[in-house]
């Protein structure tokens, strides 16, 4: 049997088959699905700058002038509330002698004394003895150093006791040894304060 299709039929099978392909056009190829943007990490402050060794010591330093002094030995009194012993000699030892009593001076008691020897310059051999005088009594040896360092106290604490009719001066012997030679001075370390005290007035 012969199957004849008119002018309409033709366009409307036309129309059904440019549907179709549009259709297949549409979905040619398979469906992407993209994936979430992932969420951005947390921002964290940044770490806390380091402190450079350098600026570390620097203020270390500034601070140690007032750490570094040195503190006074345990029962010895300052150097700065000394009274100075004086010597005759203008030329001697380049060594300054100090001196404290813990109480004044009476007759027949013991009293402490406190002695520091401070070089002037740095030197070797360094001794401080005490002259053996009729009418004083002292308990010690005497003090020596075998490097004496400048601006250095070397301390010595020794009992005397003045006997009646005692000499009112003890007398101190320094002696030490310099690049440019032995030297020795005799300090006057007065036993009555008062008469201390008027030796340390200006002159």
């Amino acid at each position: 049997m012969r199957t004849t299709l008119t002018v309409s039929g033709l366009a409307q099978a036309a129309s059904i088959a440019f549907l179709g392909l549009a259709g297949c056009g549409g979905n040619s190829g398979p469906t992407v699905t993209m994936p979430a943007a992932a969420s951005a990490p947390a921002a964290h402050p940044p770490p806390a700058p380091e402190v450079p060794a350098t600026q570390t010591q620097a203020t270390a330093a500034a601070l140690s002038p007032a750490q570094e002094r040195k503190a006074e030995p345990a029962g010895e009194p300052a150097l700065s509330s000394m009274m100075v012993a004086e010597s005759p000699q203008k030329l001697g030892a380049p060594v300054e002698l100090r001196y404290q009593f813990d109480s004044d001076v009476r007759a027949g008691q013991p009293v402490t004394l406190h002695l520091a020897a401070v070089p002037r310059v740095p030197g070797s051999n360094l001794v401080v003895s005490i002259k053996k005088e009729s009418g004083i009594s002292t308990t010690a040896g005497d003090l020596t150093a075998l490097k004496a360092s400048a601006s250095t106290a070397y301390r010595q604490e020794l009992s005397v006791t003045k006997l009646a009719g005692g000499p009112p001066d003890l007398h101190v012997l320094v002696m030490m040894e310099t690049p440019a030679g032995s030297s020795h001075s005799w300090f006057t370390v007065p036993l009555d304060a008062s008469a201390a005290a008027a030796k340390q007035q200006p002159k």
